[in-house]
């Protein structure tokens, strides 16, 4: 007893592999978790998460505090540019794997179903402007509402519009 009491005292170190982990394993180094939130529901304070390189499709939430002397920390395997994505993107919209729904052809609008509001888009490394109607979004108007009533603020060609209704 006296030693699995001093083994929970010790301080984790667990590995996370979108590639090659599996959530059901025990995290080690031969042995990585999949998810980097199967990490975040385990670690306490002290414990070290290492994440491989790849594109983690994830909103994690950490449910344990770490302290000033005994920090959580999380941290990419590799020190590289864009070795670790962290994204709460959906994955098949992500990898082309969900079809679009051509809505206006002159506007060259379309559209895909989606079962959340998102907040942020980027196409091609650049962030899109968030209409707050559909409206706005096919007269380029920032503040349009939804009966079309223009604001003072022009917007960008590309953008995108959630229909709450709709999804």
């Amino acid at each position: 007893e006296e030693f699995l009491s001093v083994l929970d005292d010790m301080d984790n170190e667990y590995y996370v592999d979108n590639k090659i982990g599996n959530d059901s394993s025990n995290g080690s180094k031969e042995a990585p978790f999949s998810t980097i939130q199967k990490a975040a529901n385990i670690v306490k304070p002290g414990d070290t998460v290492i994440i491989r390189p790849g594109i983690y499709y994830e909103n994690i939430e950490l449910k344990t505090n770490g302290t000033k002397e005994a920090p959580i920390v999380f941290k990419a395997e590799k020190f590289e540019r864009d070795s670790v994505i962290i994204t709460g993107a959906d994955r098949n919209v992500a990898e082309h794997k969900v079809e679009w729904t051509l809505e206006d052809e002159s506007l060259g609008l379309y559209s895909i179903p989606l079962d959340y509001r998102i907040y942020r888009m980027t196409a091609n490394d650049v962030q899109v402007v968030e209409y707050l109607s559909l409206a706005g979004l096919k007269t380029y108007i920032c503040n349009a509402n939804d009966n079309g009533n223009k604001g003072h603020q022009p917007g960008y060609e590309h953008g995108f519009f959630y229909d709450t209704t709709n999804k």
